[in-house]
């Protein structure tokens, strides 16, 4: 939470943070927390990342919202405090952020771009089970370079990772069955199915189900999912 202490000094803000386990279950993240705020919001857990994010979401005060995850930081906040304390934030409705993914251990990284920054509006709110997001983002959107590192997807063992792959997929799946035209559900199932070695054929069933002109648009606006989608149609060249 340290890379977020330049930005609370800098601006008028608050940080609130969303627990779903309680402190008895706690593995110390909670007493961190703490120590940086005192807006905790206790949420018990129910398979749904949106409904907690969505907890947190309906006590936030301010102009914008952003968000991330606890298992991210940023490496600086410069053009973000800038953004603000220039009053340019007043020409936008949202702006998004640069993530560099790691997805094992050492400097080997994918860098994206994340649409975590809005200008809240009383429709605003997060959707999805898990890799949930906000809507609605209206234009004219600012891309700034401050940038977060993410470490969730480096396991110990192939054991853990089979096993958040395995999580993810058991809250998606329902959805998608209840939603198989959703484009952002097809593409996630994709690319949970693609971290199971032995689901790559489930994988490449359901690429088969996108044409080109399906999709393209659409991932102009997740640079993380449109890299997923090339590299699966890479591979599978008949496609």
């Amino acid at each position: 939470m340290d890379s977020l202490v330049p930005i609370l000094n800098s601006i008028p803000s608050e940080l609130i943070v969303v627990d779903t386990v309680g402190e008895k279950n706690s593995d110390g993240s909670l007493a961190v927390a703490k120590e940086y705020t005192k807006n905790i919001v206790n949420f018990p857990w129910c398979n749904d990342f949106a409904l907690a994010r969505n907890a947190g979401l309906e006590k936030a005060k301010g102009e914008w919202f952003l968000f991330l995850d606890d298992d991210e930081w940023f490496h600086d906040v410069v053009d973000i405090i800038h953004f603000f304390q220039s009053g340019e934030y007043k020409k936008f409705n949202s702006a998004t952020y640069k993530i560099h993914d790691y997805r094992s251990k050492g400097e080997h990284y994918s860098v994206g771009r994340l649409s975590r920054m809005v200008k809240l509006e009383k429709n605003t709110k997060f959707c999805g089970v898990v890799h949930e997001y906000l809507t609605p983002m209206y234009l004219p959107c600012k891309d700034l370079e401050s940038f977060i590192y993410h470490y969730g997807y480096v396991f110990d063992t192939e054991e853990k990772a089979k096993k958040h792959t395995e999580r993810n997929l058991s809250l998606l799946l329902p959805e998608f069955e209840k939603n198989p035209q959703d484009m952002r559900l097809r593409l996630q199932v994709i690319q949970e199915y693609m971290c199971l070695k032995e689901d790559e054929a489930r994988a490449a069933e359901q690429l088969k189900e996108i044409k080109n002109e399906d999709v393209e648009g659409y991932l102009q606006a997740n640079n993380n999912l449109y890299k997923f989608y090339q590299k699966g149609l890479y591979k599978r060249r008949d496609f």
